[in-house]
């Protein structure tokens, strides 16, 4: 939904919605050192949500700042013979 400069900046952790699906608050881990960045793009980022959902459901963003990205964990699977 966003650019790859914010998906490499951040990522989400919870979605905290009001009641009807209204006035949600969409938290986001940023690493250090780029949430000025993130900050200035809280506008974006809510009106590409709310444009894909097709009504305002997040009207805030908070963000928290972590040291580094969490990598998931590269699952391989042994060969079947």
């Amino acid at each position: 939904m966003v650019s790859k400069k914010i998906s490499d900046a951040c990522y989400p952790i919870t979605i905290k919605m009001g009641k009807e699906m209204r006035n949600g608050t969409l938290v986001l881990n940023v690493l250090h050192g780029k949430e000025l960045e993130i900050e200035y793009e809280k506008n974006e980022i809510m009106d590409k949500i709310n444009s894909f959902f097709g009504y305002n459901c997040i009207s805030q963003v908070t963000l928290k700042i972590v040291q580094e990205k969490i990598e998931s964990e590269k699952k391989i699977f042994p060969k079947i013979k």
